[in-house]
């Protein structure tokens, strides 16, 4: 590998490892006055685009698959959801909002696919690249300290004097949640323990424990619970051994809690033992409703926003579970589509014994996260997400066959058919890129102007005819959901 193609490489997989250091660091790196999460976004389509760029020009001419063959019966499937997926927009009430979600998650499939590529081109070629990147994600791990600095610094300051800041110290993180599933994949790192902390078990133990005081702290019930899942696969697929750091670490951040606890009593009058559903069970109950009376048709990427008028509630930016999301809005080609994803997951991470059961089992919890939070949604932690999964896909690879790349995974076919995919790959990212930074521009034009916002969605409403209160700004593509770019 000539030193472009591994300098472009490097730069590839130290994006998202730079991306997550920063938001953690509380740092804004292009310096707009906007809302975090709409400057996450656009930092992470730069990133897709960018990479794939570097990809296709320094390091490979095609882009590679997990197929071994395109034969009739999967080019008839392939047309049927091109259909499927038409008749989906066509009747979305925002059209606009279903293209741009299917651009989005198109472009990050390829994204996935470039990220993982790259991690194992680079090892093969040399093996000290996996020192570099394993280090580089040692110290992503350490990002989120800057944070639990200001935790510990906001609740010493209420007990000692009765000072409440402990409302600011998720620092650029302005929804806890965004914190929560942002942190879930590196604190399964920090247990596995890659690069120079192979040997720091001492530290390790104190800073997941610090990270877990957070998490009882938010009371982030569905990443605990994703917790819980994890370790127990761990401890059915190997040893109580295996859970001798993070049971510590769950011990240690419980005594925590319970001392700020006693200190400061209403730290306990929000915790992970609440009863409600905050509304996801209305959500689910009513989607499910609403899919048997519509034959399983969904209702367009994007566009659960408009669930008041198709009579699903509460409506929100999305459904905080990512196989209904998929289905509601997809309908079949959407749950067709989770079902594939569903079935290598199962091949990989749970059926195989090639990754290290640690990831494994930091891979069961983001999805068990992801089945009850908004984690496959927001910017930052889909960021936080390819990247562990890039990372442990690459020991199953290194533990499978790679000697013949690509007659095992290249997409058989005719050059022009391959030059086709290369095509529209770059095209999708261009729109999406093109999308992206207009309507950016047109939030980043209006964010100090409150009511030029509200006048800019109750217009947009009208155009859709749709209601939904102005002033609601559940994320999802953009920090408000139901902003739409119609002029």
């Amino acid at each position: 590998m000539s030193k472009l193609k591994a300098f472009s490489g490097f730069l590839i997989i130290s994006l998202p490892i730079i991306f997550l250091i920063t938001i953690f660091c509380g740092i804004n790196t292009l310096g707009i006055e906007v809302e975090n999460y709409d400057l996450w976004r656009l930092q992470q389509i730069i990133i897709f685009n960018f990479s794939l760029f570097l990809f296709l020009i320094f390091i490979k001419k095609e882009l590679l698959f997990f197929h071994k063959k395109n034969n009739p019966k999967n080019i008839t499937i392939i047309l049927a959801s091109l259909i499927l997926i038409g008749f989906t927009i066509y009747y979305a009430k925002s059209s606009i909002l279903a293209i741009v979600d299917l651009l989005f998650y198109i472009s990050a499939v390829f994204y996935c696919v470039v990220l993982i590529k790259t991690l194992q081109l680079l090892i093969q070629n040399n093996h000290k690249f996996l020192a570099y990147i394993e280090n580089g994600l040692a110290i992503t791990t350490f990002s989120p300290l800057y944070i639990i600095f200001y935790c510990l610094l906001s609740y010493y300051l209420l007990i000692s004097q009765n000072i409440n800041y402990t409302n600011t110290w998720h620092i650029l993180f302005n929804n806890i949640r965004y914190y929560n599933d942002t942190l879930l994949p590196l604190l399964f790192l920090l247990w596995f323990k890659p690069g120079f902390l192979k040997k720091e078990s001492k530290i390790v133990v104190i800073i997941s424990s610090l990270y877990l005081l957070t998490l009882w702290l938010d009371a982030a019930r569905a990443v605990w619970l994703g917790i819980v899942i994890g370790l127990g696969f761990i401890f059915f697929k190997s040893s109580i051994k295996a859970l001798k750091i993070p049971l510590i670490s769950i011990g240690l951040s419980f005594l925590l809690y319970l001392f700020l606890i006693k200190m400061q009593p209403e730290v306990a009058s929000y915790n992970v033992l609440r009863e409600t559903s905050s509304g996801r069970l209305f959500m689910w109950i009513s989607s499910g409703q609403y899919l048997l009376q519509h034959y399983g048709f969904g209702i367009g990427g994007e566009n659960f926003i408009f669930a008041n008028s198709l009579n699903i509630k509460p409506p929100v930016g999305h459904i905080h579970n990512i196989v209904m999301q998929f289905f509601i809005e997809w309908g079949w080609v959407g749950l067709l589509f989770i079902l594939y994803l569903g079935y290598q997951f199962l091949k990989v991470f749970i059926l195989s014994n090639k990754i290290p059961v640690l990831l494994s089992g930091g891979a069961i919890a983001i999805v068990i996260n992801m089945l009850l939070s908004g984690a496959g949604v927001y910017p930052q932690s889909q960021m936080a997400i390819f990247l562990f999964f890039a990372y442990s896909i690459y020991f199953y690879s290194q533990n499978s066959s790679l000697e013949e790349p690509e007659k095992s995974l290249t997409i058989n076919g005719t050059l022009a058919w391959r030059n086709s995919l290369k095509f529209m790959v770059v095209i999708v990212n261009i729109l999406l890129l093109i999308y992206t930074v207009t309507s950016y521009q047109k939030i980043n034009a209006t964010i100090c102007d409150s009511e030029s916002q509200v006048e800019n969605i109750e217009k947009s409403q009208k155009q859709e005819s749709v209601e939904i209160s102005p002033s609601q700004k559940s994320p999802r593509f953009w920090q408000d959901a139901t902003f739409i770019p119609l002029n």
